[in-house]
Order: structure tokens, then sequence, then C-alpha cells
């Protein structure tokens, strides 16, 4: 064997035990996304005010039911918004964000009380079908941190965002020893 080939010995590898641990972590990820900080979302809502009852103001999907996280959660990240839409049910804004899966990234602002947040999804798409979305003329930037929000029994769930978090320590021994 040559000298300079990693061995067992040097490299992290992920117990079944482990690999279990984290397999489980993925299948209770609902969703991955850009959670507003708490200046942020008062920014947002200062400059976009509410339309609707049900106000959101509180993060960017990334992805639903992701079967990967790629990045590092607890990471600070900007968000830019750079369009508003809005009909007779619901508001949204467009953000850029370079992690989403969505056609558009967005954030829900507000919704009418018989409205769900995912539904600003098709909103948008009809918008830009009928070329009706305002781009925003001074871009506001807004921070984030990147986390998941996962199952979490009868309570619902929760948002993860410690960049301490065992899907991360998990993670990282992964990416380090290949498994």
């Amino acid at each position: 064997m040559n000298s300079t080939e990693p061995t067992n010995q040097h490299t992290a590898r992920l117990s079944q035990q482990e690999k279990r641990r984290l397999a489980e972590l993925k299948k209770n990820i609902i969703y991955s996304a850009a959670f507003l900080t708490p200046e942020s979302a008062a920014l947002l809502r200062q400059c976009f005010s509410p339309k609707f009852p049900k106000h959101f103001y509180h993060h960017a999907t990334i992805d639903f039911r992701p079967h990967d996280i790629p990045f590092f959660v607890g990471t600070q990240y900007d968000l830019v918004v750079i369009g508003y839409v809005e009909d007779d049910r619901a508001q949204a804004v467009l953000v850029s964000n370079k992690f989403s899966k969505n056609r558009v990234p967005h954030i829900t602002l507000s919704t009418r009380e018989d409205t769900e947040p995912f539904y600003a999804a098709a909103m948008i798409s009809r918008a830009i079908e009928k070329r009706t979305i305002v781009s925003s003329i001074n871009p506001l930037t807004l921070k984030s941190v990147l986390g998941y929000f996962e199952k979490n029994g009868s309570a619902g769930g929760r948002e993860i965002l410690d960049p301490n978090c065992e899907f991360n320590q998990l993670q990282k021994r992964l990416k380090k020893g290949g498994g």
C-alpha cells in the first residue's frame, strides 16, 4: 500500500447505528429553509404591510421533504427581495436564493383565513405568465439562517438552526470519512 493513501484508522467512518440515525433525521425533515432573523422579519413587515389576516414573514422554503441538505445548518445567509406579488388571496415577495428548489424562491407574507401559505407558489406562477410581478427597484437585503423544520411527535414540529446540531455532526463525519 502506498503511504499517501488514507487508511481506515485515519478516516472517520459512521457506524451502522450512526447511519441509521442520520437516515432517521433526514426522514423527519419536513422542509429546509432560509429562516429570517427577527430583525429581518420585522423589516420585511415594515416594508410590506400585511393585507390579509394570516401573517407569515418567516422563511423562504428551500426544499419540501428534501432527500439531503446541501448546506451547513446554522449558516448565516442573505436573501435579496427582487419582486412582489399579490392577488385577492395572498401576498408574497420574490427573493434570490441559490439553494432553493422552488421555481421562484419567495417568502409568503400573508394570506386570507381560508388560504394556506403554499398557495403563494401558484399565485407567483400565474403572475409570471401574466407579467404582473412588481420588480423591486431598491432591492431589500434580509438576513436569515439556513436550517430545517422537522417533525417533533405530537408537538408538531420545530426549527433546527443550531450549527452544533446532530445532523451537522453526522454529515461532517460522513463527508470527512466517506461513510
